[in-house]
C-alpha cells in the first residue's frame, strides 16, 4: 500500500476524512483442515485478519488513539464441513461479529467490519478512504498488489465529481513481496536508522486489536497506550539491486 499512501499524500482526494474497512466472511470451517482454534480465545476475526487491515491504517494516517467495539457471537456452535474432520461441532468462544471504531491521532476516523458470521458480495471493497475531494477505493490488504482478477476490487480506484479513474499498481515490490520486511530491516542495520516493520508497529495493531474486545466487554472506548511513529514511505532509490531483480 506504498502506491496508495503516496497517492492520498499527494492530496487526489483532498484531506482525509474516514477510512472504512470489511472483511466479511462466513467462516473458515468450510475449507480449513483444522478449523477449531479460529473460534477459541486468541483468534476470532480481527486477531486472524486484522493484522493486515490495522496495520495498512497505520501506515497510511499514523498511529491508533483509542478504541471501540461492538462485538457478537452469533452462532454459538459451528459444524465443519471440510475434511479430515467434517462433522465435528465447534464450541465458539470469542466474537466472530467486530463493528470496531478507532480514531487516529492524526484525526482520521476509521470503522471496520471484521466477521466469521456474513456472507461478502461481488464487488465489495476491502478499504474505502473518505476524502473532501473524492473516495478511494484500496485493494485488499492481505496482498501486495491487492490484484485479485476483478477490476472492481483488485484496483487502486479514485471517484471524485461522478467518476471513475482505474490506477493499476506500479510499485516495483507489488508481487507477494512478504519477504520485503526482513529486507528493509536488513538495510536499516547496515544504515543506521529505524526499520519500517518494527516491533513497536507490530505491538502496537496488537494493542489496537485487543483494545477491540477489551472494549466491547467493558462498554467503553480504550485509550492505546501505545504510540510507533507512522512508517516512512520507501523512497524511489532505496532498494536498488532488488528493484533490478524485481524488474
Amino acid at each position: 500500500h506504498q502506491q496508495v499512501r503516496k497517492l492520498i499524500e499527494s492530496g487526489i482526494i483532498g484531506p482525509v476524512v474516514g477510512v472504512h474497512g470489511y472483511m466479511t466472511s462466513r467462516g473458515v470451517e468450510s475449507w480449513h483442515p483444522n478449523p477449531e482454534f479460529f473460534y477459541k480465545p486468541g483468534a476470532g476475526p480481527m486477531l486472524d485478519m486484522g493484522p493486515y487491515y490495522l496495520t495498512a491504517m497505520v501506515n497510511m494516517f499514523g498511529p491508533i488513539r483509542r478504541v471501540a467495539s461492538i462485538t457478537n457471537i452469533t452462532y454459538p456452535e459451528r459444524t465443519v464441513t471440510s475434511e479430515p474432520k467434517k462433522g465435528t461441532v465447534i464450541k465458539v468462544e470469542t466474537p466472530t461479529h467486530f463493528g470496531t471504531t478507532v480514531q487516529f491521532h492524526s484525526g482520521v476516523v476509521g470503522q471496520l467490519t471484521m466477521s466469521f458470521d456474513t456472507h461478502g458480495f461481488e464487488g465489495q471493497p476491502c478499504i474505502v478512504v473518505y476524502g473532501g475531494d473524492g473516495t478511494m477505493i484500496v485493494p485488499d490488504p492481505n496482498s501486495f498488489d491487492g490484484w485479485d482478477g476483478r477490476p472492481e476490487t483488485g484496483n487502486i480506484i479514485v471517484r471524485k465529481g461522478g467518476e471513475s479513474q482505474i490506477i493499476r499498481a506500479t510499485e516495483p515490490f507489488k508481487t507477494n513481496s512478504r519477504g520485503l520486511g526482513v529486507l528493509d530491516t536488513v538495510h536499516a542495520i547496515a544504515e543506521g536508522r529505524p526499520n519500517r516493520a518494527s516491533g513497536d508497529l507490530a505491538f502496537h495493531v496488537l494493542d489496537a486489536m485487543l483494545a477491540s474486545i477489551e472494549s466491547s466487554e467493558q462498554d467503553r472506548f480504550i485509550n492505546l497506550e501505545t504510540k510507533p511513529d507512522q512508517p516512512s514511505l520507501i523512497g524511489d532509490a532505496e532498494f536498488p539491486a532488488e528493484r533490478e531483480l524485481m524488474g
